[in-house]
């Protein structure tokens, strides 16, 4: 009786509690979301931002980098123990953001040094040896959401302090990278800015290079000016240009709606400065890209030997109207001595679907594709390679569709007809679509390449003419791959 009763003012309570909106004394919300508090040398760290702070701070995180955390953990002294890097506001002081060091000082975490920055946000923080000393600097990217501004710094613990260097008092930057690119084992930071216009009202937008400092001073190596037409980036990657060089593959986004370009920036260790061979100045002072395109195609290791590719595309003209193919991506790979493209392959992709196909060689020049986003569907046709001049009747007998010039910034195609006969088709399933049609759909020649993401991918082999483009299953399993 007495645990009946028991239950049942507990019942009353909480009924009174959701009918009247009301709740518990002393839990709210955000009391009940917050994260578990931290234990160990964590625990140690942040009470000691409590104490630095009277308890009044935010944590402030990293927006974007590897290090997402505000507090990280990294030996910056190289003494084989981690220090401590965190990143708070003071609540009473909005206008900056502090970035204290900590390290334990006769058992206990202690500051080490403490910093104040204007800007509103962190952006990243890399760990690198810069001074080739073999102590880790830290480099810290601000930024303001609320002025647009933007700065780098440079911090180093040595001798039981840390000091601080800024980096870009001068200029703002649009984004930054950490990385070996002088190719001499000593890291490097390339800082990069968009178009702002000069005093002389044009736009101006750079690459540059800083190497190690000295008497708390960084060095700046080298600056290029790059394509003032980019307004923000797409992607950012390291990676091989050519045997021993490393190199930037930047995919910019121009001021024209839906267009890529790419920028390769490396160090000639000859001329000993940055260069950005893809950028052709005119005479008129414009600048022009010949890896413009409309396309969300980026620069990738398409081939996967290790050295990366640079993507650009044309779109076949085709006289039969009924059809419209797709865009051809043609890949290049960079010769870092000489500053030229050399053609490796050819892709057709389906973004929709998430595939590409490598186009083999004997199909450059003479195969088309045709996506149909509707039906999930890309179907290649053979071209036959001729072309009406002159608005004739009478075809004539023409080249291949041209390979891209790369001294020239535009495609240039021809128009051409082709075979009703596909020769290849690729055709993509729910998981539910071909657990119910698949047995049908293999009957009538359809084969599975690959299933992902609760996707279905199949294909079914076609017959050219004379047979000279047929391909079998395994060349087809060859040259299909997922993005």
């Amino acid at each position: 009786m007495l645990y009946k009763r028991i239950i049942g003012t507990i019942a009353s309570v909480l009924l009174a509690v959701l009918c009247t909106g009301c709740s518990f004394s002393g839990l709210s919300d955000n009391d009940l979301l917050q994260p578990p508090k931290a234990t160990g040398e964590k625990a140690e760290i942040q009470g000691l931002l409590e104490v630095t702070t009277n308890g009044d701070y935010t944590l402030k995180y990293p927006q974007s980098g590897d290090y997402r955390s505000a507090i990280i953990m990294q030996d910056l002294n190289s003494d084989g123990d981690d220090e401590a890097v965190a990143f708070y506001r003071n609540k009473k002081d909005s206008s900056a953001i502090n970035i204290m060091f900590m390290d334990k000082v006769a058992g206990k975490w202690a500051s080490v040094g403490t910093f104040s920055n204007a800007n509103s946000d962190v952006d990243r923080i890399y760990f690198g040896d810069i001074d080739s000393d073999g102590i880790n600097e830290a480099i810290v990217g601000w930024s303001s959401y609320l002025t647009g501004g933007s700065q780098v710094t440079m911090y180093k613990y040595k001798e039981g302090s840390v000091s601080e260097v800024i980096v870009n008092d001068d200029t703002n930057y649009a984004d930054m990278v950490f990385m070996d690119i002088t190719n001499d084992g000593v890291s490097d930071l390339i800082i990069l800015t968009t178009a702002t216009e000069d005093d002389t009202g044009k736009s101006t937008s750079l690459a540059r290079l800083y190497s190690s400092c000295a008497n708390k001073k960084f060095s700046r190596v080298s600056e290029i000016k790059t394509n003032p037409n980019v307004v923000s980036y797409s992607q950012i990657m390291q990676g091989t240009v050519s045997d021993g060089v490393n190199g930037l593959f930047v995919d910019g986004n121009t001021s024209s709606l839906g267009e890529l370009i790419t920028e390769v920036i490396y160090y000639s260790s000859q001329n000993k400065s940055l260069v950005s061979p893809l950028d052709v100045t005119q005479n008129d002072g414009t600048v022009t890209n010949v890896t413009q395109r409309v396309t969300s195609s980026v620069c990738r290791d398409i081939d996967e030997d290790g050295i990366i590719e640079v993507p650009s595309q044309f779109t076949p003209i085709l006289t039969d109207d009924k059809l419209t193919p797709c865009p051809i991506t043609k890949w290049y790979k960079i010769d870092a001595d000489r500053g030229e493209m050399k053609q490796t392959i050819q892709t057709i992709a389906s973004y929709f679907d998430g595939f590409y196909f490598i186009l083999p060689d004997n199909w450059k020049n003479h195969v088309v594709a045709v996506n149909d986003n509707t039906s999930r569907t890309t179907t290649f046709y053979c071209i036959k390679e001729v072309v009406k001049e002159d608005n004739s009747e009478t075809p004539t007998e023409a080249a291949t569709v041209p390979e891209l010039d790369s001294d020239k910034a535009d495609n240039t195609v021809t128009a051409v007809e082709t075979e009703k006969q596909p020769v290849l088709t690729i055709k993509v399933f729910s998981e539910k679509d071909w657990k119910n049609d698949g047995a049908a759909r293999l009957s009538d020649g359809y084969s599975v390449l690959e299933e992902s993401n609760s996707l279905v991918y199949t294909c079914k082999l076609g017959a050219s003419e004379n047979g000279q483009y047929n391909l079998s299953s395994q060349q087809v399993s060859k040259y299909f791959k997922l993005i």
